[in-house]
């Protein structure tokens, strides 16, 4: 084994300092920083796309729009088998909170992103809360029969509440490890 090649690159790079460079070694340099200023743009390429991905698998549970008109949702519908897999899919996931036959007025869906599932031995576990809030003073109370999952727009499973929760006036309720389809 020579000299050279039990010499880490750093030593190596410092004997090449102190040798000095002649003016033919001009190019060659001028080559090798160019290489190395590509892989450095390619690095931080691919940390930003990496740090971009981290962002979008964040879970986050937030607001939706209303809809134009109440929907319709209740027990039986449920189209999916692999609901893991429909989720992936879907360009847009809602958890719509039901009294039992139709969407409740007043109360918007949730939107779901990220990683905010995982598996449980009953199903697919939605692992953010969610927080509600009781609708405003003098507006009556509502129940909470059950949730529908919503994937761009349809519903394709539906899940009844072993007990109802009654939403009263003024109260911040907070929904957690109990909406699994």
């Amino acid at each position: 084994m020579s000299e050279t090649e039990t010499m880490t690159r750093e030593q190596q790079l410092a004997e090449e300092f102190k040798a000095g460079l002649s003016p033919d070694d001009a190019p060659q340099l001028a080559k090798r920083v160019a290489d190395l200023e590509a892989e450095r743009d390619a690095a931080i390429e691919r940390a930003e796309k990496a740090e971009r991905a981290r962002d979008r698998a964040k879970a986050k549970v937030s607001a939706g729009e209303a809809p134009a008109k109440l929907r319709k949702i209740a027990a039986g519908d449920d189209t999916v088998t692999d609901i893991a897999a429909a989720i992936a899919a879907a360009d847009k996931v809602e958890i719509v909170l039901s009294d039992g036959t139709r969407e409740i007025d007043g109360v918007d869906p949730f939107v779901v992103e990220g990683e905010a599932w995982k598996p449980t031995p009953n199903g697919l576990m939605l692992s953010v809360p969610l927080d509600l809030y009781g609708p405003g003073s003098g507006k009556p109370a509502y129940r909470i029969e059950g949730y529908a999952l919503m994937l761009d727009g349809k519903q394709v499973a539906y899940r009844q509440r072993p007990d109802p929760i009654t939403v009263v006036p003024g109260h911040t309720y907070k929904i957690e490890d109990d909406i699994i389809f």
